[in-house]
């Protein structure tokens, strides 16, 4: 287990790329929510003991027999019901205590090792939950992060992402929720038109997850990647959004008139 600004790329093989891109980020001066990532090794030796040395190989588990579905099924129920090991627990406590996080609201994320690398992106396969607050919640999503991989989505998009036989790692990200005015993705390049000198940003107001999972049509942006000029910008009418509530779990809303046809950034926000 390491804090955030710790993972390195060299451990990518073990932390994931978007542990890896969230330390890069955070040394290099951006401003990254604290957190502590759990290895994939941890993973790999509490899910070997529940399910054999072969608990990656997606595929294989609809040879034991029943429908793929079903071994999948009954893996996730594995690992979502069995404890964490008591030293894993202990690790845990005392980086929440390390970052004062405990009793925060936190958002617990996937960082498979199959995850968005250089020639796949996995945003969205496994599972994400926000607004986790105490102890018992956060034990319980870290196996909800690692049971996800046990889905029919996540079986598909490993089995394809994969190579050389090699065992898909779950590495799990903690970090503090924050509520924010809005959220989104950066795009380093164009994904539309492929152009390397333009940065695309889609936004909306709240928290990030409506516009991950397609709820919410964002705002797009286009930035010039050498002046930081906004060159285009399409603003949507964003009618529900995601807030975080009073005891720190999101909340959908509809979304207050006057700011459905409003930017959710300016240029100055966007510079």
């Amino acid at each position: 287990m390491l804090h955030l600004d710790e993972v390195r790329p060299d451990l990518a093989g073990l932390f994931g790329h978007k542990a890896v891109s969230l330390g890069e980020l955070a040394r290099g001066g951006f401003i990254v929510p604290p957190g502590f990532a759990i290895s994939g090794r941890t993973f790999h030796e509490h899910v070997a003991d529940l399910l054999g040395p072969s608990y990656w190989d997606l595929d294989a588990r609809a040879g034991q027999g029943g429908s793929l579905s079903s071994r999948l099924a009954e893996a996730r129920g594995v690992v979502e019901s069995a404890p964490l090991g008591d030293e894993l627990v202990a690790e845990i406590d005392e980086a929440l205590r390390r970052l004062g996080l405990t009793g925060s609201p936190l958002a617990v994320r996937s960082s498979s090792t199959t995850e968005d690398g250089d020639l796949a992106s996995g945003a969205g396969v496994q599972q994400s939950l926000l607004g986790v607050v105490g102890r018992d919640e956060l034990l319980s999503a870290v196996r909800a992060v690692w049971a996800s991989l046990y889905t029919e989505r996540a079986a598909s998009y490993h089995g394809r992402a994969s190579s050389g036989g090699e065992p898909v790692l779950v590495a799990v990200i903690v970090q503090a929720l924050v509520a924010p005015d809005a959220a989104g993705v950066l795009f380093t390049a164009n994904p539309v038109t492929g152009a390397t000198d333009e940065i695309l940003v889609n936004c909306a107001f709240g928290l990030g997850e409506p516009v991950l999972s397609g709820l919410v049509t964002p705002d797009t942006f286009v930035v010039d990647k050498v002046t930081l000029t906004t060159t285009g910008r399409a603003v949507a009418d964003k009618r529900v959004m995601s807030v975080v509530g009073p005891r720190g779990a999101p909340v959908g809303t509809a979304t207050p008139e006057e700011l459905r046809r409003r930017p959710s950034l300016n240029d100055e926000q966007l510079r």
